[in-house]
């Protein structure tokens, strides 16, 4: 037995211990059937001891709030390292003015679509 993910060491445990796991399956078919059953009561209706007897379907992802804002952070820096770039290379380029132009092309048109679906 690894170490490498207790949580699916312990799902994997649960699944060979049961008494419902049959001793060979007929086909590839039948053992995707059977372990698609046995997780989703596994998941959704087998009380966990580790999580004070609750369902891992009922308790909450205390970190995926902070994963999101985290991820939109990202995107939001990354948009604006590429809004620089793009000044600097238009600038080296000497296009600041085209850049310009696009950018409040783009605003202007994003304002009356927002009008337009409001």
């Amino acid at each position: 037995m690894s170490n490498d993910n207790p949580y699916s060491e312990s799902q994997f445990k649960t699944l060979k211990y049961s008494p419902a796991f049959p001793e060979r399956f007929g086909s590839i078919h039948d053992a995707r059937a059977f372990c698609e059953r046995f997780l989703t009561r596994y998941n959704d209706d087998h009380r966990h001891s580790g999580i004070a007897y609750h369902t891992p379907a009922s308790v909450p992802d205390p970190c995926a709030n902070d994963r999101r804002q985290g991820l939109a952070s990202l995107v939001r820096l990354l948009a604006r390292g590429s809004h620089l770039a793009g000044d600097v290379n238009a600038v080296r380029r000497g296009r600041v003015g085209r850049r310009i132009a696009r950018r409040a092309a783009g605003k202007a048109t994003g304002r009356a679509m927002r009008r337009l679906f409001e």
